[in-house]
């Protein structure tokens, strides 16, 4: 199976593809570390016809202008959305499917985007107490399990260790990428592989 995972971050969609065996590579402007082939570049640089082979599409376009965590800030202080910004990206995703046409697709967000991206969800999840994620794509997912993810989004220590031990002096990007938590990426590929 061939799988491409845009502004891929750390591979938290990638990990079961590239457990599996798959070919998988991952998109990004800045490499946090991702365990597949990465190619660095710009999603808004980048056509989608060169990826026409590819069996699924998956990715997470950064959800700090959506996030509901945007309109608090830091200790209480609202934030100012940067909605041009935001949805700029999630268009060029959007593109990019377009042109690259996958046999299967899938782009995950907060839940908040729906209120600004007009296309209904095919699946909507809990990661936290608070952290509701939204799945856009054109994959059938069955009756899905409830998961219930303890560290949510959030970053873990092993990751945070591991970047000290090599030496990247700036650990706040790694708060800039979140991830994806593992049983959810698990469900996607396995529902896909199921499809194929």
């Amino acid at each position: 199976m061939r799988v491409l995972d845009l502004f891929c971050g750390m591979g938290g969609w990638s990990i079961p593809f590239i457990e599996d065996g798959d070919e998988v590579w991952g998109i990004d402007i800045k490499d946090y570390d991702y365990p597949g082939k990465l190619i660095l570049g710009d999603i808004r640089e980048l056509d989608g016809y060169g990826f026409w082979d590819m069996d699924l599409i998956i990715g997470s376009p950064p959800c700090t202008e959506f996030s509901i965590a945007k309109e608090f800030g830091k200790y209480g202080k609202r934030g100012k959305r940067d909605l041009e910004k935001g949805l700029g990206l999630i268009a060029e995703f959007d593109r990019f499917i377009e042109e690259a046409k996958p046999r299967y697709w899938a782009m995950e967000n907060v839940s908040n985007l729906e209120q600004w991206w007009p296309s209904p969800p095919i699946w909507r999840f809990k990661i936290s107490i608070g952290g509701r994620r939204t799945l856009w794509g054109n994959i059938s997912i069955p009756l899905s399990p409830e998961f219930k993810i303890n560290r949510g989004m959030a970053i873990g220590r092993e990751k945070r260790r591991q970047w000290k031990e090599q030496g990247k002096t700036d650990i706040r990007d790694l708060a800039k990428r979140a991830m994806i938590p593992y049983p959810i990426a698990r469900f996607i590929a396995d529902t896909v592989k199921n499809l194929i």
